[in-house]
C-alpha cells in the first residue's frame, strides 16, 4: 500500500481504463517533450495541435486538468504567446509529477 503525500493530486479513474492509463501517461509526457522542442523552434502550429489533442483526450480518460491545460496551450499558441505555453508546460509537468490515480467506479 502506498501512502498519499500532501501534494498528491488524486484522480479517480474507472477501473476499466486501468490497462490504458500507463501508456496514456507516457504519451502525455511525450507530448510535453514535443511541445518543449516546438517552443525552441517557435513552432506554434505543432504546439496548437498538441494542445487541441490534449483538450480532447484528457477528459476522456478522466483527467479534466489535462484537458483544461490543453485548452490553455492551444489558446496560447493561437495568440503567439510562448511564455504562456511555457507556463502551461510547467503546470502540466507538475501535475503529472504529483497525480495519483485511484481506480474506482
Amino acid at each position: 500500500m502506498t501512502m498519499e503525500k500532501k501534494d498528491d493530486i488524486i484522480v479517480k479513474i474507472d477501473p476499466e481504463l486501468a490497462d490504458l492509463i500507463p501508456q496514456f501517461m507516457e504519451n502525455t509526457r511525450k507530448d510535453i517533450r514535443t511541445i518543449v522542442d516546438a517552443l525552441s523552434d517557435h513552432d506554434l502550429e505543432t504546439i496548437r495541435r498538441i494542445g487541441h489533442s490534449m483538450k480532447s483526450y484528457g477528459s476522456g480518460y478522466g483527467f479534466d486538468d489535462i484537458s483544461k491545460t490543453g485548452r490553455a496551450i492551444e489558446g496560447a499558441a493561437l495568440s503567439n504567446n510562448l511564455s504562456a505555453v511555457n507556463a502551461c508546460v510547467n503546470v502540466l509537468t507538475n501535475y503529472l509529477d504529483h497525480v495519483k490515480v485511484i481506480y474506482a467506479e
